[in-house]
C-alpha cells in the first residue's frame, strides 16, 4: 500500500513539471509570437519623397491594427536582395521590378499572394498582372510602373503626325532620336510588327518560343531602313539623345517619366505624345512594374499581406503614386496633367518586361545585334537569326 501510495505522489509529481515545463514554454512561445506580430519591417526601394509618404500610409494602418511598421531604404539593391533567403528580420519589400520575380520566386524568397489581396479588373491592362508572375503563379503586387513615350518639340513640330508613316517625314526633316541599340525601346517597333521577347502563356513566359528570330524581322528592317537613310544613329544612347533634346537641336525623342523634369529644367517647349500608329494599331512598348512582395521566411505573412492590400487601396495608392509622378496601374487613379496622361495612354498598350532570369540573355544577345545591324555591319535578318540562335545557346548555359 506505501508503495502504490508512493508511486501516486511520484507520479503526481512528475505531472506537475511536466504542465510547469510545457506549460511555460507554450507561454513563451505564445509570448514570443505576439512579440513578432506588433512589428512588420519592410526594405522598399522608393526615392525620399515616397518614402515619406508611404511611411504616412503605415502609420495610419499601424494605429488601426497595432502593429508597428518598421520602414527601411533599400540602397543597393542587387546586394539587399540577395541577402533576403531565410532572413527573418524583414517581411515585406517593396517598390521592386518585376524583373526580379523570377530570381525571389525560383530561389523560394517570396511568397505567392493569397486571394483577395488583388483584382485583376481593376488594373490599366493584363500585362501589369503578368508582369508579377513567375511560371503562371502570382508573386507581386503591382504598385506603380513605367513605360515610354514620345517627347516632342512645339517650336519645331506644333502637331505630331498620327501614323509612323507621316512622323517618319517629319523626322527626317526636324531630327529624331532614340536609343535603338537598347530592345526595351526598339521592341515598339519589332512587337508592333509581329515579333516578341518569350510567348506569353497568362504570365508563364516560354523561353523556349522567342519572337526575336523570323517573327522579329519586319521591326528590325524598320531600325535598318532609319539608319541607312541616317534618321538614327549608332553613337546615340539615350543620354546623347535626351541632351540633343533639350538643347532644341531634335523634333523627336522617345524617354520615360524621369526625363520629364529634366526636359522641364531645361526651358525647351515640348509636349509629350503616345507612340504613333503602327499598322494602323496603337504601338506596343515595354513597360516594368515596381512590386511589393512578401517573404516566406516571415512570421507575420497575413498581417504583411493586410498591410499591403491597404497600401494597394485607391486613396493610398494614388496619394504614393502622385507624390513622385509615377505612372498608375490602376483604372481608379487620375492625372490632371496631359503629359503623364500620355504615358498612361501608352501604358495600356504596353507588355511587361518578362520578369524570369532567362531576360539577361536577352539584353545581352539583343544590343549586340542591334548594335553591328544600325552600324550596317549585318542585315536585319542576320540579326534576327543571330539573336534567335544566341539567345538559345545562352539559355541552354542557364539551364
Amino acid at each position: 500500500m506505501k508503495k502504490i501510495k508512493a508511486s501516486i505522489k511520484v507520479i503526481t509529481v512528475i505531472i506537475i513539471i511536466l504542465i510547469i515545463y510545457f506549460g511555460c514554454g507554450m507561454i513563451i512561445k505564445s509570448s514570443k509570437k505576439a512579440s513578432e506580430a506588433k512589428n512588420i519591417n519592410i526594405m522598399a526601394n522608393l526615392n525620399d519623397t515616397e518614402l515619406s509618404e508611404l511611411k504616412k500610409i503605415c502609420k495610419s494602418w499601424s494605429n488601426k491594427n497595432g502593429v508597428k511598421v518598421n520602414i527601411e531604404k533599400i540602397n543597393d539593391i542587387n546586394n539587399d536582395l540577395n541577402t533576403l533567403k531565410n532572413n527573418k528580420k524583414v517581411d515585406i519589400i517593396l517598390g521592386i521590378s518585376n524583373e526580379y520575380t523570377g530570381i525571389l520566386a525560383k530561389n523560394k524568397i517570396v511568397s505567392e499572394i493569397p486571394k483577395g489581396i488583388i483584382k485583376n479588373n481593376e488594373y490599366l491592362n493584363k500585362g501589369i498582372i503578368d508582369a508579377g508572375k513567375y511560371k503562371g503563379k502570382e508573386y507581386g503586387v503591382p504598385l506603380f510602373a513605367d513605360t515610354y513615350a514620345l517627347f516632342y518639340n512645339k517650336s519645331l513640330i506644333p502637331k505630331v503626325a498620327d501614323t509612323s508613316e507621316k512622323l517618319l517625314e517629319q523626322a527626317k526633316a526636324k531630327g529624331f532620336e532614340y536609343d535603338a541599340k537598347n530592345l526595351y525601346y526598339s521592341y515598339a517597333l519589332i512587337a508592333s510588327n509581329g515579333g516578341y521577347i518569350f510567348k506569353n502563356n497568362d504570365g508563364d513566359f516560354d523561353t523556349k518560343k522567342t519572337g526575336l528570330g523570323d517573327e522579329a524581322i519586319p521591326g528590325l528592317k524598320v531600325i535598318e531602313f532609319l539608319a541607312k537613310n541616317n534618321i538614327i544613329a549608332a553613337n546615340i544612347n539615350k543620354s546623347t539623345a535626351l541632351q540633343d533634346f533639350k538643347n532644341g537641336k531634335i523634333a523627336f525623342y522617345v524617354g520615360d517619366t524621369k526625363d520629364l523634369d529634366e526636359a522641364r529644367k531645361s526651358g525647351v517647349n515640348f509636349g509629350v505624345s503616345e507612340l504613333p500608329t503602327i499598322n494602323g494599331k496603337g504601338a506596343k512598348s515595354l513597360m516594368k512594374v515596381q512590386e511589393s512582395y512578401v517573404l516566406k521566411s516571415s512570421k507575420n505573412e497575413k498581417k504583411s499581406w493586410d498591410l499591403i492590400k491597404y497600401i494597394q487601396n485607391d486613396k493610398n495608392l494614388s496619394s504614393l503614386v502622385k507624390v513622385d509622378s509615377r505612372l498608375p496601374v490602376k483604372k481608379s487613379i487620375k492625372y490632371s496633367d496631359e503629359k503623364m496622361n500620355a504615358f498612361v495612354k501608352q501604358l495600356k498598350k504596353s507588355d511587361p518586361i518578362p520578369g524570369i532570369p532567362e531576360m539577361a540573355a536577352v539584353w545581352k544577345v539583343s544590343y549586340n545585334a542591334l548594335d553591328r545591324m544600325i552600324n550596317g555591319k549585318i542585315t536585319a535578318e542576320e540579326a534576327a537569326q543571330i539573336m534567335k540562335n544566341e539567345l538559345e545557346k545562352e539559355i541552354n548555359t542557364m539551364s
